[in-house]
């Protein structure tokens, strides 16, 4: 998992599919990572995520509870935007779509 740290933000590129039988993985390498961050922003860039289920969207809320960070997603694709939409996460999270 790639990530960076840049003026008290940190950035998480999340790739390819999470579901339930990856999210849990996801959470700990993204928990790891965190650890050195002492930042007040946490953003996670989509633009490489092509599908994420329900166990995906309460990984990152349970991110966004535990940490107690502002929690942005960006650069989601239509069909990723689509899921956070229709589950009210939009309303969650900053949710915003790709070029």
């Amino acid at each position: 998992m790639k990530t960076s740290t840049e003026n008290g933000t940190f950035t998480i590129f999340l790739e390819g599919k999470i579901h339930a039988n990856n999210s849990l993985q996801f959470e700990k390498e993204i928990f790891d990572a965190l650890k050195k961050f002492d930042g007040d922003n946490i953003i996670f860039d989509a633009s490489k995520l092509t599908y994420i289920s329900s166990a995906g969207l309460r990984m990152l809320l349970k991110i966004r509870q535990v940490k107690n960070k502002s929690i942005r997603v960006i650069n989601a694709s239509d069909d990723v935007y689509q899921v956070f939409n229709l589950t009210g996460f939009v309303d969650i999270l900053e949710v915003s779509k790709g070029r």
